[in-house]
């Protein structure tokens, strides 16, 4: 879908100010400043004002964490690797200081807004989630096993990026990925050998 350039103005503003204050402490009138259109504008776009606008935002975030996890998971690598890819990316996001609101804050802190918007949060959440699962059953877990280890990581990781978004200090999410292969290999992982070290 093609969206008019105020449409995508308004949104951009929005998601930045979101991602670098939260929800709650961003009034419409800040969105409106910075964007430099009229309120009649954004709600012309946005009929159902800031709540609406936030629902926009989380679909927007979603679909960029898609992309982000479809670009490190499924590579065909050892799954262990991928994800601490992934963490090491986040890693340079936090020390490059682009967001001081992570998106696992954003997404708590909306959930809170109204019904509407925690029914977006939670599918958003199991989504994403369900990328970890994936990618962490190519390990050969059983399922039961799986379950385990993805709701492990996500608890550890999501603890790590929430404490690293606040100080804007990335060492607890280095420190997770240092940690992040002895837990798989005490669930009983080994990492496949590759033709080089073969």
């Amino acid at each position: 879908m093609k969206f008019s350039k105020t449409y995508v103005n308004i949104l951009n503003v929005a998601k930045k100010k979101f991602r670098s204050h939260g929800y709650s402490a961003v009034g419409i009138g800040e969105i409106l400043a910075e964007s430099g259109v009229s309120r009649s504008s954004l709600y012309h776009f946005f009929p159902g004002g800031k709540e609406e606008l936030a629902q926009a935002v989380l679909h927007n975030i979603h679909q960029e964490s898609i992309s982000r996890l479809e670009s490190f998971f499924f590579q065909g690598r050892d799954p262990v690797q991928e994800i601490c890819s992934y963490f090491l990316a986040k890693e340079d996001e936090i020390d490059r200081g682009d967001n001081r609101v992570s998106v696992n804050m954003l997404i708590m802190e909306t959930a809170e807004v109204s019904p509407r918007l925690h029914k977006l949060a939670c599918e958003i959440t199991d989504s994403l989630n369900a990328y970890f699962y994936r990618e962490i059953e190519q390990c050969g877990f059983s399922e039961e096993l799986t379950c385990q280890v993805a709701s492990t990581v996500l608890s550890m990781s999501l603890g790590a990026m929430n404490y690293c978004s606040i100080t804007g200090r990335s060492s607890l999410l280095r420190n997770l990925v240092q940690q992040l292969p002895l837990l798989f290999s005490a669930n009983g992982y080994r990492p496949p050998v590759s033709r080089e070290t073969a």
